[in-house]
């Protein structure tokens, strides 16, 4: 499962990300000094894998994936996944799963669920499905209010908007969980991540790094720097054959002095003159104070 913020329209991004992380623990990974789009992943897909572990329901991250895939696809898959627990809960329609072009095996999903997960926690079949359920749930609780609440966002003023292949069967019950009021399932949203991808208008993001003291003599290296970003975002622009007016933004990485951490900070879109610093130092006393409240 993935999860991300979008604010009036406007995805989240990140300056770095990381590869090939160890069971998707932050730090585990090698990072990439390049913006993307933040997306906190999760373990808790229709295909990962649940296991029972010292009286305690596991979720993830090892996953079936859609070859094998759960049991109930009949395909090789031999481990109860979140699918097989949402198939026995009543969740999915075994006659008219992928638009009636496979049926689902709700015995075969039953008894996988029973061994793995009901025989070791001496649980009934309908209780050990019911437990994966809410684990599964928990664990994307615990990255919505990641990507919400300690990101400085309030739930309650966002909707959730739930797609991939499973992600509506749990979007009500974690919407409640964290008080966000409205859930949104778009028209093909086992599919959404395609349609995006295919849909996304271009945009190109040119960063430079630069140590900088933001005072009222440095406007002159701040619209050196951003001269430089626009006219190698231009040649990009250009590459890619893009001949729509593009949409400009603007925006710097910046933390108080003896700080080791910096926070994204929008930055106004006017002349860069001798009055531009001050504007920086505002947005930056705002986004740090939506981020931590002081």
């Amino acid at each position: 499962a993935k999860l991300g913020a979008v604010d009036n329209g406007i995805p989240a991004i990140t300056p770095t990300f990381e590869v090939d992380l160890i069971r998707y623990r932050a730090g585990s990974g090698l990072p990439i000094n390049v913006p993307a789009i933040e997306l906190l992943e999760i373990g808790a897909g229709g295909g990962s894998i649940a296991r029972a572990e010292f009286g305690v329901i596991h979720i993830g991250p090892e996953s079936a994936g859609a070859d094998p895939g759960p049991i109930c696809y009949g395909l090789g898959g031999q481990r109860a996944t979140i699918t097989d627990a949402n198939l026995v809960l009543g969740y999915l329609n075994p006659y008219f799963f992928n638009a009636g072009a496979m049926q689902l095996d709700v015995h075969a999903a039953k008894t996988g669920v029973e061994r793995d997960i009901g025989q070791p926690l001496h649980l009934e079949v309908d209780r050990a499905a019911w437990g994966i359920h809410a684990a599964a749930n928990a664990n994307m609780e615990k990255a919505m209010r990641i990507v919400s609440v300690e990101r400085g966002r309030d739930p309650r003023q966002f909707s959730l908007v739930a797609f991939g292949g499973a992600g509506p069967v749990h979007a009500a019950r974690l919407a409640k969980s964290i008080g966000i009021p409205k859930v949104i399932v778009p028209f093909g949203a086992g599919v959404g991540s395609a349609i995006g991808l295919l849909r996304a208008e271009p945009k190109i993001d040119a960063s430079i790094t630069r140590v900088l003291e933001i005072v009222p003599e440095s406007h002159s290296h701040i619209a050196d720097i951003y001269l430089k970003l626009k006219q190698q975002a231009d040649r990009d622009l250009l590459r890619l054959g893009v001949d729509a007016v593009p949409n400009w933004s603007r925006y710097g990485y910046l933390r108080y002095q003896g700080q080791g951490y910096e926070i994204r900070v929008d930055l106004p879109l006017v002349s860069i003159d001798s009055d531009y610093p001050d504007g920086v130092c505002r947005a930056f006393h705002d986004a740090y104070a939506r981020n931590y409240g002081y």
